[in-house]
């Protein structure tokens, strides 16, 4: 019996630790950790047959052995399964959501963004930059033509290049700079805002947004939760108020004048260096997509500060006024931009653009 359980504890080890070992080969990573689980459920069932179908016991206490056994076999078959099932989330902490990159976030051009190639003749075509964050990137959105910007390019003559600039976490400070540092001019830079963009002036003026998923968790069921492809899934399925949290927590910058006036210049220089290019500017501003209503506070000061200097603003909240707010995000945990909302941006800056 104790070899039994050093065995089973030891191949539980084995199947913790092949996690980070691994995870750069996703496929191998899963083959391993469904082949320790298909140990574990080995071992499990010789320890039943030794000593419980073997063993000279009740009916009753084989009863209950047997449905324990069989609940714990099933509970490993579900691991197995959830180990390689992808699903995006919102802050993309969770296994799933991480699984889910792990499929899907490609192409990877030669600079590291989620895009084709660079056209070899850029120089030669008009050039449009798309910059942003995850909204940019695609963020829950399998398939890349389904961006808002391969939707924009499919709708652009062939002489127009659109190249997407996009990368999770970027801010206006990272989109100035990664602009600035282009060896080719645009000539016309599509700017992604979200209500993020202002934490970088906020930081530095002493404002940060503490994310801790898992407070109040206690030690034991913190492992677990973080280990568990399974009970991971589960958790991160619950409901939560991290969402309005985090949108207090931005409601309170953009109504401190110390952080508004810090943001406004890093707007205005990334309006700067787009001129410096020679560059038309459209600016694209998103709401939270699970309640774009709420969005307001920072939706109508950042169109109000381009529109004052002559910058195009589309404002998404204009565009999906008819979607129900499911029909807006990724999934009820991503409230990342949706299919369709991707299409009717991409649509809408198509238009402006033939303006």
């Amino acid at each position: 019996a104790l070899a039994a359980v050093a065995g089973t504890a030891l191949l539980v080890g084995a199947l913790i630790s092949t996690q980070p070992l691994l995870r750069a080969h996703v496929a191998v990573q899963i083959a391993v950790r469904v082949v320790l689980l298909g140990l574990l459920v080995a071992v499990v069932i010789a320890v039943f047959v030794r000593f419980v179908l073997r063993a000279h016991m009740s009916t009753v206490r084989k009863n209950a052995a047997l449905a324990l056994t069989t609940v714990f076999v099933a509970l490993i078959g579900l691991e197995a399964v959830f180990t390689a099932l992808p699903r995006s989330h919102s802050f993309g902490q969770s296994l799933a959501a991480r699984r889910w990159h792990d499929y899907f976030w490609k192409p990877l051009n030669a600079y590291n963004y989620r895009d084709k190639p660079v056209p070899a003749d850029l120089q030669e075509r008009d050039a449009v930059y798309v910059i942003g964050d995850s909204f940019t990137a695609g963020y829950g959105i399998v398939d890349t033509a389904d961006r808002f910007s391969d939707v924009l390019d499919a709708r652009l003559p062939d002489n127009v290049a659109v190249v997407n600039l996009g990368i999770r976490g970027s801010d206006t400070r990272s989109a100035t700079a990664r602009l600035a540092a282009a060896a080719v001019a645009p000539r016309v830079v599509v700017y992604q805002y979200f209500g993020n963009d202002i934490e970088p002036c906020a930081k530095e003026l002493g404002h940060k947004f503490v994310y801790a998923p898992y407070a109040g968790v206690p030690g034991f069921l913190r492992f677990v939760i973080e280990n568990s492809y399974l009970v991971n899934f589960v958790y991160w399925m619950l409901p939560r108020t991290l969402n309005e949290d985090y949108s207090g927590f931005l409601s309170a910058l953009y109504a401190d004048p110390t952080v508004t006036a810090a943001h406004e210049h890093d707007l205005g220089e990334l309006l700067r260096v787009t001129e410096q290019h020679g560059a038309r500017l459209i600016v694209v501003v998103f709401p939270f997509m699970h309640a774009p209503h709420e969005s307001r506070f920072f939706v109508e000061p950042v169109a109000t500060f381009y529109r004052e200097r002559g910058v195009a603003v589309l404002d998404v909240s204009d565009l999906i006024r008819d979607l129900e707010p499911k029909e807006c995000v990724v999934n009820p945990n991503d409230s990342h931009p949706s299919i369709e909302v991707h299409r009717r941006v991409g649509e809408a800056l198509a238009e402006m653009m033939k303006g």
